[in-house]
């Protein structure tokens, strides 16, 4: 009895350690891109109204965070019914859907209840990649970014609050240092801005998208867990997996740290522009 439940003791250890490890990064990281947005677009609407928000940023940004969505369902055999990119209700707030049909809960389904979780965080990397093209292909020196991105991300598993928040600012400052490389006068720079600010208004998941995936994360999790019992079943111990699994996420969270470090340049841009908006009707 013992011996059983020492095992069962190692396996929830070693899924503690895989989910701290591999993916505490990518929800801490996620969670401040969903409250950057937030304000974002609320500065955003202070400047420009909310109509503004719709169509400065939202006919670029909502169709990748949809397409993102689509994609991979399709990819998971997940069952859609209607994708609509962009189709702005200003009277809900809906600027775009994805209408599709949970899974039923079976063992050849199993795949397709996992996908729903990873459909709902999709825009996050779907945003964040395109992001990256745009990096690469209007910066001059976007290798400087993506290096910068990476060093942060070893800082950040590692480092004390203090050099995690100096490494972030240090972030936020090289990667627009590369962006305005060739000067202010450089068209480049406005137009990497422009697709910054557009897609980073409408990357994050919503509520509804979590909600939806909300049973394929516990499949998810019920599944790590199974590995890790057949683990200890075998006479392996689990938890040198939790290495592994950091190291594979590595690059996604570098490729995520970069995307919040945009995004929080996003957001000092549009409270300086609310804050440039309200000061010209109080003089009007």
């Amino acid at each position: 009895m013992s011996g059983v439940l020492d095992g069962l003791l190692l396996a929830l250890n070693a899924l503690g350690r895989q989910l701290l490890l591999g993916f505490g990064p990518l929800l801490v990281l996620g969670a401040a891109l969903f409250w950057l947005q937030r304000l974002t677009q609320r500065c955003l609407a202070h400047a420009v109204g909310p109509r503004g928000v719709i169509y400065w940023t939202g006919w670029l940004g909502t169709p990748i965070h949809e397409f993102s969505h689509a994609l991979v369902g399709y990819a998971f055999g997940i069952k859609i019914h209607e994708v609509r990119l962009f189709d702005p209700d200003p009277a809900t707030g809906v600027l775009g859907y994805v209408r599709w049909e949970q899974p039923p809960l079976r063992w050849n389904k199993l795949h397709s209840i996992v996908g729903t979780f990873l459909m709902g965080i999709a825009p996050l990397f779907g945003g964040s990649l395109v992001l990256l093209i745009a990096l690469q292909t209007i910066c001059p020196d976007p290798g400087a970014a993506w290096a910068a991105a990476e060093r942060f991300a070893e800082v950040a598993q590692r480092g004390s609050f203090d050099e995690v928040v100096g490494g972030l600012r240090g972030l936020v400052s090289g990667i627009y240092s590369a962006v305005f490389a060739y000067g202010w006068g450089s068209w480049r720079a406005w137009v990497f801005l422009y697709v910054a600010l557009a897609v980073g208004s409408h990357l994050a998941p919503s509520s509804a998208d979590l909600k939806g995936g909300g049973r394929g994360l516990l499949v998810l999790l019920a599944l790590a867990a199974l590995a890790n019992l057949v683990a200890v079943i075998l006479g392996y111990d689990p938890r040198a997996a939790a290495g592994s699994i950091a190291r594979a996420m590595g690059p996604v969270i570098a490729l995520l740290v970069m995307t919040t470090a945009v995004c929080l340049g996003n957001l000092a841009g549009c409270g300086l522009l609310a804050a440039f908006a309200a000061g010209t009707r109080r003089q009007g």
